[in-house]
């Protein structure tokens, strides 16, 4: 992303003309979310100065800042502090496209630690297979076919209070979310879910003209 935006954090990025974080700001405040933790780490006095103008009225802000890189897994167990029993967690380069509530109306039925949004694409192993039970029980990460369509992991969580004590080592994704599903803890969401992704030159461009259209 530094060839596109080299001078401030992904998350402040223009697109359609508005810093992308305040369309995840938006998006989480349209579900009720009104208390939001932001896990931040370069440049992270720009975030701190920017969000609140970003946030919708009545949105409560808290910023966990990191003083040397820890990785999603460990980003996220430093903003433990600010979690109170259920928690939505997400990515902060990627716009959800999923129900929220029918997410969380899943996630109570079956009863997990932890409930991932999955989106089917054309192309799954590029981005990680997700192998998931009829019932939704995600079996194994970067299993199946080497081309083709599958489920892959849409960077939206809901997390039960126990869940914090299976989230070790550096990666979320590539260490938390398999040890959960080792403890048949993790399952999947996929209704209506779409995967949306700016991390790369590529997703800027498609994030642009998806939310220029939206605003338009």
């Amino acid at each position: 992303m530094r060839s596109v935006v080299p001078d401030i954090p992904k998350v402040l990025a223009p697109v359609a003309g508005t810093p992308f974080l305040a369309y995840v700001l938006r998006w989480l405040g349209r579900w009720g979310i009104s208390d939001v933790v932001l896990c931040l780490g370069y440049k992270a006095e720009m975030v701190v100065a920017a969000a609140p103008g970003l946030a919708p009225p009545g949105q409560r802000l808290h910023f966990s800042v990191e003083s040397s890189p820890q990785g999603t897994a460990g980003a996220l167990l430093l903003a433990r502090r600010w979690a109170q029993g259920r928690v939505v967690a997400m990515n902060g380069d990627s716009l959800p496209v999923v129900d929220l509530d029918a997410m969380l109306a899943a996630h109570a039925r079956h009863g997990g630690l932890c409930t991932l949004a999955a989106a089917h694409v054309p192309e799954a192993a590029r981005f990680g297979a997700v192998d998931v039970a009829p019932d939704g029980l995600v079996r194994a990460f970067g299993t199946g076919p080497v081309t083709g369509p599958g489920l892959v992991n849409a960077g939206v969580y809901v997390l039960e209070d126990t869940a914090w004590a299976y989230i070790r080592g550096h990666s979320f994704e590539r260490e938390a979310l398999p040890g959960l599903a080792s403890l048949r803890g993790l399952y999947a969401y996929s209704e209506g879910v779409r995967f949306m992704d700016m991390g790369t030159p590529d997703g800027y461009s498609g994030m642009e003209a998806f939310l220029g259209g939206e605003r338009a």
